[in-house]
């Protein structure tokens, strides 16, 4: 999680720095449930940090594309 905060994109490093918080909330005062939550978040935020990063990827390759053929006239 703390890789994914440091990708300068907008809106990737807030939902794990929440997960990384809870999960040490929980850790700190012995709580399953809360560090369980804390893990839940961590992987919401992956799952985020992931699409948004695949979103970047296969719009950047398609934008790519479209500037090859209009170069190419």
């Amino acid at each position: 999680m703390a890789i994914s905060m440091m990708i300068p994109i907008p809106g990737t490093n807030t939902l794990p720095a929440m997960g990384i918080f809870v999960t040490s909330f929980g850790l700190l005062e012995d709580d399953g449930a809360i560090s369980l939550g804390g893990l839940v978040l961590c992987v919401m935020g992956a799952i985020l940090t992931t699409s948004i990063l695949l979103a970047l990827i296969w719009g950047g390759s398609s934008l790519l594309d479209i500037i090859k053929t209009w170069l190419g006239r």
